[in-house]
């Protein structure tokens, strides 16, 4: 897999942009010149009006108009451009959102093992609000900046060309300074984002596990436990604002250093004695707006590299680990014609010291019936994750219908392998959607006598809103062998050739279990059953048992001729039966 998101800060926010309308920045650029402009233009034209009125006796009313009028206009221009802003923010949100969305989606299952959902939803979130935030604020921010010191310089070249070479100097000066003090400064926004997440983690673990609190009567520990991690957060967050109010603090500073200029420059001059006191009151005037306007660059860089930080580590953290992306194959279109499965001298291991299969070889005929048996860490849960493409085998090949598996479309897969887990994973959804998830154009019938083979029908119609009841979060509001029901319905309403129980109904009793087995009989018909259980009697009418030891298959045969010929099925089975 390749990730989805950019590398980098300044492709992420690229690669937003690249979506985004062109009409709507190029409008929302003019709008901010526009606005911008007009505005440094009013120190200059104070100056004219105070020469027309007070040196040359010259004014009319139409100067005075002028003043409001062009001062007006800057605020219809910069009002229109906070309407685009807020129109392309929501843009960048959607987009933001979308392209993360299809990242963490795609990423393997092995990536969430990990991973918190409450550390990855904090880590989107960052990315979203830091992408509005640079589109909203530090894109229009270095556009006024722009036609700031581009209009400064033509306002004061009209009143002396002496003083540009002020002005220039002191931005040669101001704006290296400000750029290395900000960069400086941003270094420990990078803790401060990983805590901020480490607080939305630990708040979903809480809430997931909510029932288990008061149980166990943890709830003063589980308090303590979030105020440290508050009190961490704290900390790496003072730390970073402390160096950015002292790197802001620095800058304010620099700011009076262009008046001080301005005032040294004129009082040991001739200029001085040449220039109207329009000229001076102009100068002064733009050199408030202008180190008002400029002094906030340094905020603006401050911003930028605190956008730019905060983004590139969530990037960094949603990333997919280069030892966990499954090799990129170049060609995964095959669509088998039949199902037969074929495991050839696969060797699988979690790390180095962790060996979970070791040399399999076997073979599962297309509309087989057979079962898994073993001690937990056996192997059996890798076998399938194996087989579904979860996992890519260290050593040897899985075959199906002959073919590769690593050649075999993604799609073909997942259409043609439906599985039910003892961890059913349930949605925040109706039952209606549950059941029929990742299937399209199914009836209400179809749905009826799905749930009526898996013994849940009854439950469903019992309920107020029937198909349409809501189940909660992580299906709450539904027993252990409820889940498991809608899990057999979901699996089953999918037409796949092959599926798989992996200790689907432990959590039955055994009068509902054997109630499901005789109505899955019937639906399993045509495709191929591979049952994974504890409970032996669950697999006694397979057509073929695995046994599984120390991630080796030990044995294969009947449910007759294991109790005769293995041992250790047939302790596992008198075990039981005792039991």
């Amino acid at each position: 897999m390749n990730n989805i998101l950019p590398s980098s800060a300044f492709l992420f926010i690229r690669s937003i942009f690249d979506k985004i309308k062109k009409s709507k920045l190029v409008t929302l650029a003019l709008l901010c010149i526009l606005g911008q402009g007009l505005y440094i233009l009013l120190p200059g034209l104070l100056g004219i009006l105070i020469d027309k009125i007070f040196v040359k006796s010259a004014w009319n009313i139409q100067w005075l108009i002028l003043f409001p009028s062009i001062w007006l206009a800057s605020v219809v221009f910069n009002s229109f451009g906070r309407f685009y802003i807020s129109s392309v923010i929501q843009d960048v949100r959607k987009k933001s959102k979308e392209m993360i969305f299809q990242h963490i989606i795609h990423l393997p299952n092995s990536v969430y093992v990990g991973r918190d959902a409450g550390e990855v939803e904090h880590l989107m979130q960052e990315l979203s609000f830091n992408s509005r935030y640079f589109f909203g604020e530090s894109f229009p921010f270095f556009i006024r900046m722009a036609v700031t010191l581009i209009v400064s310089i033509l306002i004061v070249s009209y009143s002396s060309l002496e003083l540009i070479f002020v002005f220039i100097g002191w931005a040669i000066v101001f704006i290296p300074i400000s750029y290395f003090s900000a960069r400086k400064s941003i270094k420990h926004v990078s803790a401060s984002l990983l805590s901020s997440a480490q607080v939305s983690a630990a708040t979903i673990e809480v809430i997931e596990n909510h029932e288990l609190i008061p149980a166990f009567g943890t709830e003063s520990f589980e308090t303590k436990r979030f105020d440290r991690i508050l009190e961490q957060e704290r900390g790496h967050y003072n730390r970073a604002q402390r160096k950015i109010d002292a790197t802001d603090f620095f800058q304010r500073l620099l700011q009076i250093a262009l008046p001080i200029c301005i005032a040294v420059f004129l009082i040991y001059s001739e200029q001085l004695m040449k220039m109207t006191p329009g000229s001076i009151a102009s100068i002064f005037s733009f050199t408030l707006i202008l180190t008002t306007q400029i002094g906030d660059f340094g905020k603006g860089i401050l911003g930028a590299m605190e956008i730019s930080e905060r983004i590139k580590v969530a990037l960094n953290k949603l990333e997919c680990p280069i030892d966990l992306q499954p090799a990129v194959k170049e060609k995964r279109n095959i669509e088998p014609t039949t199902w037969d499965i074929r495991f050839e001298n696969v060797s699988f291991s979690y790390g180095k010291h962790h060996p979970a299969l070791t040399n399999i070889n076997l073979e599962i005929k297309e509309n087989e019936k057979v079962g898994i048996i073993g001690y937990s860490g056996a192997g059996k849960t890798t076998l399938i994750k194996l087989l579904r493409g979860f996992y890519t085998p260290n050593s040897g090949q899985i075959y199906i219908g002959g073919h590769d598996l690593e050649t075999i479309s993604p799609w073909s897969l997942t259409q043609n392998i439906a599985e039910v887990s003892q961890a059913i994973p349930i949605f925040h959804r109706s039952i209606r959607e549950n059941v029929t998830y990742g299937c399209l154009n199914v009836s209400d019938d179809e749905i009826w006598e799905i749930l009526r083979r898996a013994q849940i029908a009854d439950y469903v119609k019992q309920l107020p809103e029937g198909l349409d009841t809501v189940v909660g979060v992580r299906g709450q509001r539904l027993s252990g062998g409820e889940k498991a029901r809608i899990g057999i319905a979901r699996a089953l309403m999918r037409q796949s050739k092959i599926i798989i129980f992996d200790e689907a109904t432990a959590a039955l009793d055994s009068e509902s279990e054997l109630l499901i087995q005789k109505g899955l009989e019937e639906l399993v018909k045509g495709r191929t059953l591979i049952a994974i259980a504890h409970r032996l009697s669950t697999l006694r009418k397979m057509e073929s048992i695995i046994v599984l030891d120390q991630g080796q298959i030990v044995a294969t045969g009947t449910h007759d001729e294991l109790v005769k010929q293995n041992g250790l099925y047939s302790r596992l089975w008198n075990t039981q039966v005792i039991l």
